[in-house]
């Protein structure tokens, strides 16, 4: 998989892919990313005929630690949600979740 700094990266991407005219494909995205994915904008931005969906499974790069640390409305959401975990009432995969999903609504 590439490294994509931007949606326009990821779609130039996609659209420039070799791909057999005579199959149907479905695109699954993994890894971190540095800014927000809407499969179905992209999607729709895609002129590769034979791909019929696209599916995100990545995550926001971020260093916890880092942003426990700031005194900002970030910092201090990422510090009350990791004393979640630390006190064992949710799991690692749900406090990552709620970070990703909180962070996302603060941008």
């Amino acid at each position: 998989m590439e490294n994509f700094n931007s949606k326009e990266d990821l779609i130039e991407y996609i659209n420039n892919l070799k791909l057999d005219d005579n199959k149907l494909y479905k695109i699954v995205l993994t890894g971190k990313r540095n800014f927000e994915i809407n499969t179905r904008d992209i999607l729709k931005l895609v002129t590769v005929p034979n791909v019929l969906k696209i599916k995100d499974l990545t995550t926001l790069n971020y260093n916890l630690d880092e942003l426990r640390k700031e005194n900002t409305l970030k910092g201090i959401f990422v510090n009350e949600v990791l004393k979640k975990l630390d006190q064992g009432e949710y799991s690692k995969e749900e406090i990552e979740k709620a970070i990703e999903i909180g962070i996302s609504n603060m941008q």
